[in-house]
Formats: structure tokens, sequence, C-alpha cells
């Protein structure tokens, strides 16, 4: 394989030598890090009476990572119910209901978080709670939020409460980021035999560029297969191997590159 860089990934490397119809890997994941991932609960308190303070009171806005608001509010008219108004009900447990399923209707909500309403026990009975449980799907400063319910004077609306207001990653492949980009450069016919030092210090042991292999790495190990690709490329590559009358072994360099 060459000379590899091991301080950011772990790298499971492909065998040297194996039958072309029998699959073979190179494969990268990260190496134990840490992660906290943001979590915060809302509780709704809004009563329907005034209705006509209502939407104003119950204005809620989010705002994510690229700094696009998302914004929510309440209506006690069902006629006025859509993508972003939620039904204020007698209950509050009703009431936080129908919130839960206005952010999850929220594509950008629902791609990147995670909402629940934990029930509550009442004199050893279950009930319906009326707080928003909410929490990120991924970590890192993808998933960063602020919550903002500026009319929200004395919690009349809403009880906002922090377990974890900061989301961190610390993943030694993509850092910070959710997502970054893993570049596997393909060589062929290097001056390198078996058994002998096969590190690219000189453009010989490097041998001839083909092609570059893309995939994005999301936090769970990414795999590429070698010998389907090779013999993918067979009308081209072994034309060049059959000129030089010898099969020489493939040599593959990675890259790592963020997004």
């Amino acid at each position: 394989m060459g000379y590899i860089s091991k301080d950011i990934a772990v790298i499971t490397e492909p065998d040297i030598v194996t039958l072309s119809a029998v699959p073979n890997f190179i494969q990268f994941e990260s190496k134990a890090a840490s992660k906290t991932y943001l979590e915060v609960n809302i509780q709704v308190n809004i009563t329907r009476s005034p209705a006509a303070t209502v939407p104003s009171k119950t204005l809620l806005r989010i705002t994510d990572s690229s700094g696009i608001v998302h914004t929510y509010h309440g209506t006690t008219v069902a006629e006025d119910v859509s993508g972003s108004t939620f039904y204020v009900a007698a209950l509050t447990s009703d009431t936080a209901e129908n919130l839960r399923q206005v952010l999850l209707a929220d594509k950008w909500f629902n791609a990147n978080f995670s909402v629940v309403i934990p029930f509550t026990w009442d004199t050893g009975n279950p009930r319906n709670g009326s707080i928003l449980t909410i929490k990120s799907k991924g970590a890192g400063t993808d998933f960063n939020i602020t919550i903002e319910a500026p009319n929200n004077t004395d919690d009349v609306a809403y009880t906002l409460t922090w377990i974890n207001p900061t989301s961190e990653n610390n993943d030694s492949i993509s850092g910070e980021a959710s997502t970054t980009e893993i570049d596997l450069d393909i060589y062929t016919d290097p001056e390198v035999f078996l058994g002998q030092d096969d590190r690219p210090i000189t453009p010989q042991k490097i041998g001839t560029y083909v092609t570059t292999l893309q995939k994005t790495y999301a936090g769970v190990p990414v795999w590429f297969e070698l010998n389907a690709f090779l013999r993918n490329m067979a009308g081209i590559i072994g034309r060049l191997v059959l000129r030089a009358g010898l099969i020489q072994e493939r040599y593959v360099r990675t890259a790592l590159r963020p997004k």
C-alpha cells in the first residue's frame, strides 16, 4: 500500500495480492472521540384566552447554524393552521403535540432533530405530557441552533430549559463539521514488486495516475471496493499491463480533504 499517515483516521488497508473476482476493501473510520448532542426542553404553557394575543405570544424563532430563521406560532382558529402554524387547544398537552407536528413538518428540523413528548404520572396514572424534548440527530456545529420567543413575557407561552446548549464533535476526520470528503487517488504500474520498499518517495514508485474516487464521510466508516473498480477499468489498465509484459501491484494513495 505504500506509506500512509494514520494520524487522523483508522485505515483498514486492502490486501496487496487478491483474486480479481474477490472484493478487496479499503476502509476509513474515525479514531475514538467524544460527541455532545444539542438538547433542549420546551414546556408549553399557553392558554386560549385571550385568543387575539395567542399568535403573538406563541411566536417561536429557531435560527439554524447557517443563520436561516425558522418561524412558528399558534392560533385558536382551526382554519388558520398551516405548515408553520399550530392549533392552541384547551389542554397544554394537546397544544404541545400540535407544536411537535408543526416542527416535524419542517423538512430542515425533521432532518436534523428528534422531538418527543414524554408522558407524566398523575396519581399513579400516565398522562400526556406538555414538555417537548428536542435533541440533535448528529453532533457538531451544523446542529447548533438558537431559540427565541420574543413575546414570551414571564414564560406565558413557553418555558425553555437547555440541557446541552452547544453541540460539539471531536471527530478525528471531519472535526466539527458533520461531513467531509474523502478522495482516494488510484495509481497503476508503480515500479514496486512484492517484498520491496513501497513508500512513494519517487515518481516511479508512485506510478501512473488513473483517477480519483470520492465519497462523503458522515461520522460512520467509509469503504471503497478496489477490485470492482479495477475490473471496470480493465479496458484501459489491462492494456497498459499487457504492453509492459508483466503484472505489477496497483498502488493506492489517499487524501482527506474537508469540504
